[in-house]
Protein backbone atom coordinates (compact mmCIF):
# COMPACT_ATOMS: atom_id res chain seq x y z
CA UNK A 1 0.00 0.00 0.00
CA UNK A 2 2.82 2.39 0.89
CA UNK A 3 4.39 1.70 -2.51
CA UNK A 4 1.20 2.78 -4.28
CA UNK A 5 1.03 5.95 -2.18
CA UNK A 6 4.67 6.75 -2.94
CA UNK A 7 4.10 6.15 -6.66
CA UNK A 8 1.00 8.37 -6.64
CA UNK A 9 2.92 11.10 -4.79
CA UNK A 10 5.71 10.90 -7.37
CA UNK A 11 3.25 11.21 -10.25
CA UNK A 12 1.59 14.21 -8.62
CA UNK A 13 5.00 15.85 -8.06
CA UNK A 14 6.01 15.30 -11.68
CA UNK A 15 2.72 16.67 -12.97
CA UNK A 16 3.07 19.71 -10.70
CA UNK A 17 6.58 20.34 -12.06
CA UNK A 18 5.22 20.27 -15.62
CA UNK A 19 2.33 22.58 -14.75
CA UNK A 20 4.59 25.01 -12.89
CA UNK A 21 7.40 25.05 -15.46
CA UNK A 22 8.61 28.59 -16.04
CA UNK A 23 8.77 29.93 -19.56
CA UNK A 24 9.72 33.15 -21.32
CA UNK A 25 8.62 34.61 -24.65
CA UNK A 26 11.28 36.11 -26.93
CA UNK A 27 10.59 39.83 -27.47
CA UNK A 28 13.55 40.56 -29.77
CA UNK A 29 13.80 39.58 -33.42
CA UNK A 30 16.12 36.71 -32.50
CA UNK A 31 17.98 35.25 -29.53
CA UNK A 32 20.85 32.78 -29.85
CA UNK A 33 20.81 29.69 -27.63
CA UNK A 34 24.45 29.07 -26.64
CA UNK A 35 26.26 25.93 -25.46
CA UNK A 36 27.66 27.84 -22.47
CA UNK A 37 27.57 31.20 -20.76
CA UNK A 38 29.19 33.79 -23.01
CA UNK A 39 30.16 34.52 -26.59
CA UNK A 40 32.99 31.98 -26.40
CA UNK A 41 30.30 29.38 -27.06
CA UNK A 42 29.43 30.62 -30.54
CA UNK A 43 28.16 29.49 -32.99
CA UNK A 44 24.75 29.09 -31.36
CA UNK A 45 23.08 25.71 -30.90
CA UNK A 46 19.79 27.23 -32.07
CA UNK A 47 18.18 30.60 -32.67
CA UNK A 48 14.78 31.50 -31.23
CA UNK A 49 12.68 34.08 -33.06
CA UNK A 50 10.38 36.80 -31.75
CA UNK A 51 7.29 35.25 -30.16
CA UNK A 52 8.92 31.85 -29.55
CA UNK A 53 8.61 30.37 -26.08
CA UNK A 54 11.64 29.14 -24.13
CA UNK A 55 11.32 26.78 -21.17
CA UNK A 56 13.47 28.08 -18.30
CA UNK A 57 15.27 25.18 -16.62
CA UNK A 58 17.55 27.09 -14.27
CA UNK A 59 18.58 30.63 -13.34
CA UNK A 60 22.24 31.44 -12.77
CA UNK A 61 22.74 35.15 -12.15
CA UNK A 62 22.05 36.95 -15.43
CA UNK A 63 22.08 33.69 -17.40
CA UNK A 64 19.21 31.28 -17.97
CA UNK A 65 19.56 27.62 -18.88
CA UNK A 66 16.68 27.03 -21.29
CA UNK A 67 15.13 24.39 -23.52
CA UNK A 68 14.00 25.41 -27.00
CA UNK A 69 12.69 22.88 -29.54
CA UNK A 70 14.47 20.07 -27.69
CA UNK A 71 17.80 21.95 -27.49
CA UNK A 72 19.17 22.91 -24.07
CA UNK A 73 21.48 25.88 -23.78
CA UNK A 74 22.05 29.31 -22.25
CA UNK A 75 20.72 32.80 -22.93
CA UNK A 76 21.43 36.07 -21.21
CA UNK A 77 18.16 36.96 -19.50
CA UNK A 78 18.33 40.57 -20.71
CA UNK A 79 18.51 39.34 -24.31
CA UNK A 80 14.93 38.11 -24.15
CA UNK A 81 13.27 41.51 -23.90
CA UNK A 82 13.17 44.20 -26.54
CA UNK A 83 14.34 47.06 -24.34
CA UNK A 84 17.82 46.02 -23.23
CA UNK A 85 20.92 46.83 -25.27
CA UNK A 86 22.63 43.66 -24.06
CA UNK A 87 22.04 40.24 -25.49
CA UNK A 88 23.12 37.72 -28.05
CA UNK A 89 21.07 39.30 -30.77
CA UNK A 90 21.83 41.38 -33.76
CA UNK A 91 19.86 43.02 -36.49
CA UNK A 92 19.64 45.96 -38.81
CA UNK A 93 18.99 48.28 -35.87
CA UNK A 94 22.33 47.32 -34.30
CA UNK A 95 20.56 46.14 -31.15
CA UNK A 96 23.56 44.38 -29.65
CA UNK A 97 25.55 41.25 -30.40
CA UNK A 98 27.19 38.34 -28.62
CA UNK A 99 30.28 40.38 -27.71
CA UNK A 100 27.99 42.96 -26.15
CA UNK A 101 26.23 40.16 -24.26
CA UNK A 102 29.49 38.89 -22.80
CA UNK A 103 30.50 42.42 -21.85
CA UNK A 104 27.08 43.12 -20.34
CA UNK A 105 27.25 39.91 -18.31
CA UNK A 106 30.41 41.27 -16.74
CA UNK A 107 28.93 44.75 -16.33
CA UNK A 108 31.00 46.23 -19.16
CA UNK A 109 30.02 48.34 -22.13
CA UNK A 110 32.50 47.90 -24.97
CA UNK A 111 32.15 51.45 -26.29
CA UNK A 112 32.46 53.07 -22.84
CA UNK A 113 35.43 50.84 -22.03
CA UNK A 114 37.23 51.84 -25.24
CA UNK A 115 36.53 55.54 -24.74
CA UNK A 116 37.72 55.39 -21.11
CA UNK A 117 41.01 53.93 -22.34
CA UNK A 118 41.28 56.70 -24.93
CA UNK A 119 40.80 54.24 -27.79
CA UNK A 120 38.84 55.06 -30.90
CA UNK A 121 35.62 53.13 -31.45
CA UNK A 122 35.72 53.19 -35.28
CA UNK A 123 36.75 49.53 -35.49
CA UNK A 124 34.11 48.47 -32.98
CA UNK A 125 31.46 50.45 -34.84
CA UNK A 126 32.55 48.89 -38.16
CA UNK A 127 32.39 45.40 -36.62
CA UNK A 128 28.86 46.03 -35.34
CA UNK A 129 27.78 47.31 -38.76
CA UNK A 130 29.24 44.20 -40.43
CA UNK A 131 27.49 41.91 -37.93
CA UNK A 132 24.20 43.70 -38.66
CA UNK A 133 24.66 43.23 -42.43
CA UNK A 134 25.51 39.55 -41.98
CA UNK A 135 22.50 39.02 -39.72
CA UNK A 136 20.27 40.67 -42.31
CA UNK A 137 21.19 38.08 -44.98
CA UNK A 138 22.23 34.72 -43.45
CA UNK A 139 21.98 33.00 -46.85
CA UNK A 140 25.10 34.88 -48.01
CA UNK A 141 27.00 33.61 -44.96
CA UNK A 142 25.90 30.03 -45.67
CA UNK A 143 27.03 30.37 -49.30
CA UNK A 144 30.38 31.80 -48.19
CA UNK A 145 30.88 28.91 -45.75
CA UNK A 146 30.00 26.38 -48.45
CA UNK A 147 32.38 28.03 -50.91
CA UNK A 148 35.19 28.09 -48.36
CA UNK A 149 34.72 24.50 -47.17
CA UNK A 150 36.51 23.29 -50.28
CA UNK A 151 39.33 25.83 -50.15
CA UNK A 152 42.91 25.20 -49.19
CA UNK A 153 45.30 27.50 -47.26
CA UNK A 154 46.20 30.48 -49.36
CA UNK A 155 42.69 30.80 -50.76
CA UNK A 156 43.07 28.50 -53.77
CA UNK A 157 40.54 25.77 -54.44
CA UNK A 158 41.60 22.19 -55.06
Amino acid sequence: MQGKIAAAALIVALLAAVVWAESAVVQRNRVDILKGKGSLYLPPLATARKGDSLEILQRDGRWLRVRYQGVEGFVLEASLNGTSDSGTTSGASGAGNSADAAAAAKGWDATVWAKNKGDKTDGLDAMRATRARVAADPAKVDKFKADMSGSTPGGSHP
